[in-house]
């Protein structure tokens, strides 16, 4: 039997997840929660149905669960602030895979990968990199610190670019060569959450507390359009200052299709918000019991999540498809990250994390009532 500290089930109990996504090739999924540490789990065992059958029977338990097979503390030991709110992966020039994280230290990138494909993370391990953001200058707002956090990444490959959502209403742009901030996009009046990039129209789109979605021209590195979210239109004006902000109209979650041609996002009015970006138009409302935390589109289908049990599955036209509820895992009251699987297996991979530990899996579009992935708070070395 594992044996805890009282300080591993104190972290625990407290643990939320933020953020997790699978690796380019599908083979790990990567989690990363608010006391600074990073899981990575092997899929292979998700979808072995002979191996973890065996163990239920073997421990009599029957709800199994998938521990990872590395885990490192990602904070510098002098930080206090350890939350881990985002993740995203890119390579270097010479095809070694990097790992993006972002969270109250900045983002710090590591190399996660070799060329070989031997996994180089350890426990012992520093970042290759550490980006710091845009200092707060002159703030009216009390909730901004000095240092503020990044909520979300965006990374441009063809430029090796990495862009920052920011809690001081700034996106900051860090060209990975020089490992330096080359400017700040600034147009929104308030905390961004989320950004997208949009590589074949190399266009940044990014979403607020102000209530507005902008969508960023990289070629000129300016806005070229807001839609408000509280009014539910368009305004094509770069240089609109109009800008004001309702109690619940701010956007919390954004994602683009394949075709980069619909832009889904969650908003505080407690519903998702379907556009065409073309036109600049709403096409479906989709309501929601409470504020959408994460968003994606699977093919034709947009899965949302947020501050409730529900996961919700909808077609592009607004029709509610199937409502998910992870019931055996009571400590899941919240859900933050919602990760998507569809590389080489029959059925796809869904994992939904948040306010716990455990990760529910999802295979096809029910869940698995006996197999979740667990979360550590310890460093765990690679297991070999």
């Amino acid at each position: 039997m594992e044996i805890l500290t009282e300080n591993e089930i104190r972290k625990d109990i407290t643990t939320t997840i933020y953020s997790s996504l699978f690796s380019n090739d599908g083979k790990y999924l990567f989690a990363a929660n608010n006391h600074g540490f990073l899981n990575v789990f092997q899929i292979s065992e998700a979808f072995n149905q002979k191996f973890w059958k065996k163990q239920i029977n073997q421990t009599n338990n029957f709800d199994y669960q998938i521990k990872p097979f590395l885990s490192i503390y990602t904070i510098p030991d002098n930080s206090k602030s350890k939350c881990l709110y985002c993740l995203e992966f890119g390579k270097t020039s010479s095809q070694e895979e990097l790992l993006f994280i972002g969270g109250e230290n900045g983002v710090s990138i590591w190399k996660w990968r070799e060329k070989s494909g031997e996994i180089s993370l350890s426990q012992n391990i520093n970042p290759l990199i550490h980006l710091q953001t845009t200092k707060q200058s002159i703030s009216t707002n009390e909730s901004i610190s000095e240092i503020p956090e990044v909520n979300d990444i965006a990374y441009d490959s063809k430029n090796n670019i990495l862009f920052g959502a920011t809690g001081n209403n700034i996106i900051d742009v860090w060209d990975l060569e020089t490992q330096k901030i080359i400017r700040n996009l600034e147009n929104h009046k308030d905390y961004i959450h989320c950004i997208k990039y949009l590589p074949n129209f190399d266009l940044l789109i990014s979403g607020s507390d102000d209530g507005f979605v902008t969508f960023w021209d990289m070629r000129s590195n300016s806005p070229t359009m807001n839609l408000d979210i509280s009014k539910g239109e368009i305004i094509n004006d770069k240089n609109y200052t109009g800008f004001t902000k309702s109690n619940s109209a701010w956007v919390s979650c954004l994602d683009t299709d394949s075709s980069e041609k619909w832009l889904v996002c969650g908003t505080g009015l407690n519903c998702l918000m379907v556009w065409n970006i073309t036109s600049g138009k709403i096409s479906s409302i989709l309501p929601t019991y409470s504020c959408p935390q994460n968003v994606k589109f699977n093919s034709s289908d947009i899965f949302s999540v947020g501050n409730e049990r529900n996961i919700y599955n909808w077609s592009l036209q607004g029709k509610i498809k199937s409502i998910s509820h992870p019931n055996r895992f009571q400590s899941l009251s919240s859900i933050f990250s919602f990760a998507i699987h569809n590389f080489t297996f029959e059925n796809s991979l869904f994992v939904a994390s948040g306010n716990s530990t455990s990760i529910p899996i999802f295979i096809g579009e029910t869940i698995s009532s006996s197999l979740s992935f667990k979360f550590q708070n310890r460093r765990i070395p690679i297991q070999k």
